[in-house]
C-alpha cells in the first residue's frame, strides 16, 4: 500500500523529533538548534497539509503534546528562539484542533436543529 503525503510527513515529523532527541543526548554543551528547526519545519508542513482534516495522527499528537514544557524541563539553558518556536507550534496545532472541533460542533448543531424543525 502506498503511503499518502500526510503519512510521509507525519513519519518525517516523528523521525526528526527522534533525531532531535538523540542530538540532545549526544551533546551536553551545544544545543541542537539545527535539528530542532528541521523538526519545526516538518511540523509546519504537516499542519499546513492537514489543517482541514478532522483528525491529527496520533504519533504527531504524542510528539506535540507538552512540547514546550518538555523542552523547558530538558535542560537548564534552552535558547529563547527554541522556546518561542515550540510555543508557536504547540499553539498553532492546538488552535487548528480547536477550530476543527468547533466547526464539527456547529455542523452537528445545525443538523440537530434541522431535524427538530422537520419534526
Amino acid at each position: 500500500m502506498e503511503k499518502s503525503e500526510k503519512d510521509r510527513l507525519a513519519t518525517r515529523v516523528v523521525d526528526l523529533w527522534c533525531s532531535f532527541q538523540l542530538a540532545l543526548t549526544e551533546s551536553k554543551r551545544k544545543y541542537p538548534v539545527q535539528q530542532f528547526f528541521s523538526f519545526a519545519s516538518a511540523v509546519r508542513q504537516y499542519t499546513e497539509l492537514t489543517r482541514r482534516d478532522r483528525l491529527v495522527r496520533r504519533d504527531v499528537a504524542v510528539v506535540m503534546n507538552g512540547l514546550l514544557q518538555s523542552l523547558e524541563l530538558e535542560r537548564k539553558r534552552v535558547p529563547g528562539e527554541i522556546l518561542y518556536e515550540a510555543d508557536r507550534l504547540e499553539t498553532f496545532l492546538l488552535d487548528m484542533i480547536r477550530t476543527l472541533r468547533e466547526t464539527s460542533l456547529q455542523v452537528c448543531r445545525r443538523e440537530d436543529f434541522q431535524r427538530l424543525h422537520d419534526i
